[in-house]
């Protein structure tokens, strides 16, 4: 769910419908029916949502997801997702995600992102960007925005497919725009750094992931790196060429202390070269970074950040499936011109807090919920699965 809009949503469950769980078997033509061995596993989930708040107003939308396997559980064959809201303030998020592996290691992906926002929030750039609550009650910080992106994604493994050491180089395309109005009286029309107004965001990444985790959804051991690279040509309508490149490793170990835990930490790092729009440089704040800060709340050329979790399953119901757990968590990191930077480190920012996770239908459909504190003041988050 897009940070922005989940900040101000107060998210309910009204209620629950049918998981449609389906088993059947994957049959190729002219396969003797009674020598199929292997079947395929069609798990599906959809939970609806509501919300209230006076800043974006009644909200309603809902959370889809279905995993389909080529055995019982692993591994997985096909994956789906769909989560979408839209408020009578006519701010709305909708974000999908299909993925398909074949046996002999291709992978295909593919997601779009579209949401409009009457009250995004500009801070300005640099990594000590003072936050004023009088500025942001009175709107200074407000402007609107429609962000529109489609990435389109290759995979090769170049291992093993079904050894537990998953090692893939990738290549993707990404289409995009932005369109931002009502900012001549903001922070940002105050402002005017490079890109105001939108822009087109057209670009080429490849990269490489090794993905040695025990499980896809619920890891409880391994690790995870990738690193890729993106270019934006200034000849496909970007407003100037630059490039970027983006490293990251996340590691989970679980162990037992009273009930069964899981230490998940994950550190990202960014840069961009060149003369960059400002909505293209790395931003920290929100869900995917450090919760509890505004969605984008710092931005520069760089970005490094960390996230703690100690995540753990609690107890399960007789109906629906259901499992309930929680984590507790903390976030750090800061944003700066470059890495060798004299004194970045002394901007580094810090926030902590705590949520809950419940798996309904199936134990891969996990719909996860954090409450984010900082010094600027706590978030709430709602969306589909871990964060990382």
């Amino acid at each position: 769910m897009s940070t922005s809009l989940s900040r101000s949503l107060i998210a309910l469950l009204l209620f629950f419908l049918a998981a449609w769980p389906v088993n059947g078997q994957a049959i190729q033509p002219g396969t003797d029916t009674n020598a199929v061995a292997e079947s395929d596993s069609l798990e599906r989930g959809f939970l609806p949502l509501g919300g209230f708040s006076t800043e974006t107003g009644l909200g309603l939308g809902g959370m889809y997801q279905s995993q389909r396997y080529t055995d019982d559980h692993f591994p997985l064959r096909e994956f789906f997702q769909i989560q979408g809201i839209g408020f009578t303030t006519l701010n709305f998020g909708f974000q999908t995600a299909y993925k398909r592996r074949s046996e002999n290691g291709h992978r295909f992906e593919s997601r779009a992102d579209l949401i409009k926002l009457n009250n995004a929030y500009f801070f300005g750039i640099g990594p000590s960007t003072v936050f004023s609550k009088s500025d942001f009650d009175d709107g200074l910080n407000d402007y609107s925005r429609l962000d529109l992106l489609v990435y389109t994604e290759y995979g090769r493994v170049i291992s093993r497919p079904r050894s537990d050491r998953r090692l893939e180089w990738y290549n993707g395309v990404l289409m995009g725009y932005q369109r931002h109005t009502n900012f001549s009286e903001s922070r940002l029309g105050l402002d005017r750094p490079d890109g105001v107004g939108g822009g087109f965001r057209q670009a080429f990444y490849t990269g490489f992931m090794a993905d040695f985790r025990s499980d896809l959804f619920r890891p409880d051991s391994g690790s995870l790196y990738k690193l890729q690279l993106d270019f934006f040509p200034s000849v496909l309508g970007n407003q100037s060429t630059l490039a970027s490149i983006e490293s990251s490793a996340a590691a989970y170990r679980g162990f037992h202390l009273v009930t069964d835990l899981v230490f998940a930490a994950r550190i990202s790092m960014k840069q961009v070269f060149g003369k960059a729009p400002y909505y293209e440089l790395p931003y920290l704040g929100g869900e995917k970074t450090l919760r509890g800060f505004h969605f984008e709340r710092f931005r520069d050329q760089g970005r490094i950040f960390t996230n703690l979790e100690l995540r753990t399953w609690l107890f399960s119901l007789p109906f629906f499936n259901i499992e309930i757990g929680g984590q507790f968590f903390a976030d750090l990191g800061t944003v700066y011109r470059h890495p060798f930077e004299a004194g970045w480190y002394r901007h580094i920012r810090t926030t902590g807090g705590a949520g809950g996770v419940m798996s309904i239908y199936n134990r891969d459909f996990i719909v996860r919920g954090d409450l984010g504190i900082s010094k600027d003041g706590w978030m709430i988050y709602a969306g589909l699965g871990y964060l990382f």
